[in-house]
């Protein structure tokens, strides 16, 4: 299902990043490093059992402790429950064990390959795709024990931001699917596909309800947005903003930013004269190279910033 999202850059504008206007926002930096639920709070992913504010997800708990530090996953039983002919593999697998590739999805029929962690253990593991299975950015449920998730078709349960697991589609070495944009972590070719929004008028996933800049563009993002600071206040990042804002370096503020980051406004290129709050403020392209659907969307700043 989808709903209207609010909106707000992620970070502040840095005027080395060549990607964005005005060297876009310090999020995208933040990119090429695994994300915190602090730092935005942006961020990606730990293969642990955490809680959301709107749905609690935790780790399956077991009933009794194994006879051994591995599980082993099988295909079939017999009535008496004695393991049949079919593929079983061992959670955690062993060392230096490659029980499957994550992007040619290599596991035999019945089986998904996932990884333990994109950003910390990229353990490559074939798991059983479950029946009643979670849709895509669905919020999931991670079985430690046998090293599987319930989320659907290909798609691995990750927690997003160290907080929210939800169902989401891997990148990197493949690129995502249509609408979506790929989130990289700076030490690894893996990443997570968030779906792409237009800040102007998002459409976002419930369980994602936020859009958001990061690198790349502009994404869907479980993260809340705190809100409050209005337009020329001093900013610490998009989600201190208030909605339709983003967070400039002064120098692309203009001399009437009296501190380091202050909140501007969103705007349509599409719009002739699009109108600007600020004095001496046009509205000029948040992206250099915008992905489609995402040509439209400026910022208010002083003439040149872009340059």
């Amino acid at each position: 299902m989808l709903t209207r999202a609010t909106t707000k850059a992620s970070a502040r504008y840095t005027r080395s990043n060549a990607s964005a206007l005005l060297g876009a926002l310090a999020v995208i930096a933040s990119c090429s490093a695994r994300p915190t639920a602090s730092s935005e709070s942006d961020s990606t992913t730990t293969a642990q059992s955490t809680t959301t504010a709107a749905d609690s997800t935790s780790v399956i708990p077991t009933d009794a402790s194994p006879a051994s530090d591995d599980a082993s996953m099988p295909g079939t039983a017999d009535e008496s429950g004695s393991a049949t002919t079919g593929p079983s593999f061992t959670c955690p697998p062993a060392e230096d064990e490659s029980q499957c590739d994550a992007f040619a999805q290599d596991c035999p029929e019945g089986f998904k390959c996932r990884l333990l962690d994109p950003w910390e253990d990229q353990t490559p593991v074939c798991t059983p795709v479950v029946d009643d299975a979670v849709g895509l950015y669905q919020s999931c449920t991670i079985d430690a024990e046998q090293c599987a998730d319930d989320c659907a078709g290909m798609a691995g349960c990750y927690p997003i931001y160290d907080e929210y697991p939800l169902c989401v589609n891997m990148c990197g070495i493949v690129d995502c699917p249509e609408a979506e944009i790929c989130q990289l972590s700076g030490s690894t070719d893996v990443g997570l596909c968030f779906p792409a929004c237009d800040p102007l008028d998002p459409l976002c996933p419930q369980t994602m309800s936020t859009c958001t800049l990061r690198s790349g563009g502009f994404v869907c993002s479980p993260i809340p947005f705190e809100g409050g600071v209005g337009i020329g206040e001093d900013c610490t990042g998009g989600a201190s903003c208030t909605d339709d804002l983003l967070c400039l370096d002064a120098d692309d503020f203009g001399p009437s930013c009296e501190t380091v980051f202050c909140c501007s406004e969103l705007c349509d290129l599409r719009e002739p004269g699009s109108s600007c709050t600020v004095p001496d403020h046009i509205c000029q392209p948040v992206l250099t190279e915008p992905p489609p659907g995402q040509e439209h969307v400026g910022v208010c700043a002083v003439p040149g910033a872009s340059e």
